[in-house]
């Protein structure tokens, strides 16, 4: 593949593309419409004029979401792959389906106004599947407390053996708390503007006692978000051993 052609394609290989030029406008769109189209919170695109993008093999279906859009995808595997607006000549794709994805970081967001907190019963899954999946790891060797603080805008996990019986605790903060989340969300904002997609978590280890510090937002706080993160800090831990 050429360095100046950019391809890609779906899950199943039946539809494949390429864009003659780099694609740009890189972003991450949380409107409702990209939500249904990804089946998540968000979707990510980069894109250009429609004359540098064409498909190489199979043939994009096509759903129109609005009288404006219309929204591309492979018929055979369901993978979403573009965003066309009738009213401007530009193709976007979805930045997961290019084979060089991980060259396209977003720079940009929309529809922020559709990002979604977790709410407190979230939050607790979110603190016992980590208690859970540290504890399966350790065996009878430890068991681990782990206690959530948050805000609106973000939330501070501490985890630590337990002295006694392990806990799960999902605290509101208080004013003070949250002047300190707040301190460090605007610290993190100044070094890094999207850390609220990109970086997993600020994660200090202290001992044997580890702190995490991450945005509120639904996509932070699932199951699987838990299982990553515990893996983490069980490396965390061993590296710092």
């Amino acid at each position: 593949m050429s360095e100046r052609t950019w391809s890609g394609g779906c899950q199943c290989g039946a539809v494949r593309y390429e864009l003659s030029v780099r694609p740009d406008n890189s972003c991450i769109c949380h409107c409702r419409m990209c939500q249904k189209q990804f089946g998540s919170f968000f979707g990510a695109f980069a894109g250009s004029h429609r004359d540098n993008f064409k498909v190489t093999r199979g043939k994009l279906a096509h759903f129109q979401s609005s009288d404006d859009a219309d929204r591309g995808f492979c018929c055979d595997c369901g993978t979403p792959l573009t965003y066309e607006a009738r009213s401007r000549p530009r193709v976007e794709v979805a930045i997961g389906s290019f084979d060089r994805h991980s060259d396209l970081m977003p720079e940009f967001q929309y529809g922020r106004e559709a990002m979604e907190p977790a709410n407190k019963d979230e939050l607790k899954t979110y603190a016992r599947w980590v208690q859970r999946e540290l504890d399966a790891t350790y065996d009878e060797e430890a068991r681990h407390s782990v206690t959530v603080i948050y805000d609106a805008n973000s939330g501070f996990i501490a985890i630590e053996p337990a002295k006694d019986k392990p806990s799960v605790r999902v605290l509101s903060a208080n004013s003070e708390e949250v002047r300190a989340l707040a301190h460090s969300r605007e610290q993190l904002r100044e070094k890094r503007e999207q850390w609220v997609y990109f970086d997993r978590s600020l994660r200090i280890h202290q001992g044997k006692k580890t702190y995490l510090f991450k945005p509120i937002h639904r996509m932070n706080w699932t199951r699987t978000r838990a299982m990553l993160d515990a893996a983490d800090v069980v490396v965390g831990m061993e590296d710092d051993a």
